[in-house]
């Protein structure tokens, strides 16, 4: 292989990893945001374009949960692109904050840049509702 032949090779593949690496760091600006009911409330009142979404499963969520919440359990959120583009502002909630920060990060790889972490509904001041 001559030298010409070396330098395309070289500047090819260094195209390619800068490439790569710039992908990563636009992966890596979207972060999620730990928010409180007081925000929630102005977000749901400023807001049009976002979904409240309860993460725990089924049963957890018709015992209690925050009114206008959905329910989209942690391991089916990545369902949550058949009915809502990555634009659209998600607040996620669970029982404690581990599994809506999970879902929140799962998110977040799927694309959306607006996603916020409630926690746990016991810290949750919003009006809730049973449906048991």
């Amino acid at each position: 292989m001559n030298t010409k032949m070396k330098r395309i090779l070289i500047l090819t593949l260094s195209v390619f990893f800068l490439a790569g690496c710039n992908d990563l760091e636009k992966k890596q600006q979207v972060e999620i945001i730990k928010t409180d009911s007081e925000q929630v409330t102005k977000i749901m009142s400023e807001e049009e374009n976002y979904v409240l979404i309860d993460v725990r499963e089924e049963h957890e969520y018709n015992s209690e949960h925050v009114v206008g919440a959905i329910n989209i359990p942690l391991g089916s959120i990545d369902t949550i692109k058949e009915e809502y583009n990555t634009d659209t502002l998600v607040i996620v909630y669970c029982k404690s904050g581990n599994r809506s920060n999970k879902a929140a990060n799962k998110l977040i790889e799927l694309g959306y840049k607006n996603v916020y972490d409630l926690g746990g509904i016991d810290s949750i001041t919003l009006d809730k509702v049973s449906e048991e």
